[in-house]
């Protein structure tokens, strides 16, 4: 048992962190770029021509996170489909339309634009493969708006929405809902619940998850609501002092994301 709260605390905490490119690709960048650049930064220090190589070092290490970024979500993508040249492809025709041309290029901007994270890879390869295998231009409005709504989210709060079976029931005791649908605070008593279940220990990681959820609250991908009442009042209803059983679930905003990732 113990081992395998380790293991689900590892699982979430890995796929919640930011990683940095291999090890063997920032060293093959430096050797290439070392013999180019070290001799003329150490002769100009302070120079005009230091700053410039410094910042075209910076820019071609960028270029190759980049390039690592696209390699992990196209390994992603083949990786879910049976007959990978077929898709392949699809994928080049998708790309070659003008609106899969659109989609494509979002997805592959949101991935340049955060930082390198492999569960976040996978899941933009899930929604790639769900638009190609789609009627992509007659459902580009509705896969542009999907993508839209993912990139309001940081890749933690969509790898969060994307863990929404492991989400707990919790109990909540001072709450003011609105027709079964808590109202008030309820992220930390809720998370209490989460990081348990997760066997998750750390402070750290813990605020960064109460952050996250916050995250999805803000833009209404999850709501929680009480497990055992509907409250058909219109205005809120106020409980103190008894525990009741509330769930925090994805809003059918968050559900539509889901559709689309899982």
């Amino acid at each position: 048992m113990a081992n395998d709260i380790q293991k689900t605390q590892s699982d979430l905490q890995t796929k919640l962190d930011d990683t940095l490119l291999p090890q063997e690709v920032i060293e093959e960048i430096s050797i290439k770029e070392q013999t180019k650049t070290l001799r003329g930064v150490i002769l100009e220090t302070f120079g005009l021509g230091a700053v410039e190589k410094v910042f075209d070092t910076a820019e071609r290490i960028a270029d190759a996170t980049d390039e690592y970024k696209k390699g992990l979500l196209m390994q992603s993508y083949i990786g879910q489909v049976e007959n990978a040249q077929a898709e392949i492809l699809k994928l080049q025709t998708f790309i070659m339309n003008p609106e899969g041309n659109i989609l494509f290029s979002k997805v592959t901007r949101l991935l340049s634009e955060n930082p390198l994270n492999p569960y976040y890879s996978q899941l933009l390869a899930h929604y790639l493969k769900k638009t190609v295998q789609s009627d992509f231009q007659k459902l580009f409005t509705e896969n542009i708006y999907a993508l839209n709504q993912i990139e309001k989210l940081t890749p933690q709060g969509l790898i969060l929405l994307a863990d929404y079976e492991s989400w707990p029931e919790y109990k909540i005791m001072n709450y003011s809902s609105q027709r079964g649908v808590v109202t008030s605070e309820w992220i930390e008593e809720f998370l209490m619940y989460y990081t348990q279940v997760k066997g998750i220990t750390e402070d750290g990681m813990a605020r960064r998850i109460a952050n996250t959820l916050r995250e999805l609250l803000r833009n209404g991908f999850i709501r929680s609501k009480l497990k055992n009442e509907t409250d058909s009042k219109t205005l809120s209803s106020i409980k103190a002092s008894t525990e009741n059983p509330a769930i925090c679930e994805p809003t059918e905003l968050g559900k539509e994301i889901l559709e689309y990732i899982e």
